[in-house]
């Protein structure tokens, strides 16, 4: 839900200080998310991990995410 409310607060008028906060935030969510899915690739493996939907579903948006903070 954290990460819903951070994503949703972005426009193109915010003060400085909302913009580098959104951005600190936006970085920490990804990072936790990171962590939890090298979490669950090494518990459940690769196979385990692709057969859930969901997992697949999470995962695309972590790399998408991360790719996302790499071209910053």
């Amino acid at each position: 839900m954290g990460n819903t409310l951070v994503l949703s607060m972005d426009n193109y008028n915010n003060k400085p200080s909302t913009t580098e906060f959104l951005s600190f935030a936006n970085k920490a969510f990804t990072f936790i998310f990171s962590i939890e899915m090298l979490l669950k690739l090494q518990v459940l493996g690769i196979r385990g991990y692709v057969r859930d939907a969901f997992n697949m579903f999470d995962g695309i948006l972590v790399i998408i995410s991360l790719f996302d903070m790499a071209l910053e």
